[in-house]
């Protein structure tokens, strides 16, 4: 399964899909297996996304970055 969400990260990244990318590194930070860097790739991407600061998926992102 990390391995599939890596691929999805890195397509995500490929075609400039900013939104999928955050999904997918969401999904990858949620996992046991997360690094500092998956983490600190989350919150890069993040911050260049405050149109989606009020979603759901930001909401989580957050809670995860502050542990």
């Amino acid at each position: 399964a990390e391995s599939a969400i890596r691929n999805a990260v890195a397509e995500a990244q490929s075609q400039e899909a900013s939104w999928l990318e955050l999904l997918a590194l969401l999904d990858l930070c949620e996992r046991d297996g997360a690094t500092a860097d998956d983490r600190r790739a989350l919150a890069a991407l993040l911050s260049r996304l405050p149109e989606a600061a009020d979603t759901e998926a930001a909401t989580r992102a957050q809670g995860l970055l502050r542990k």
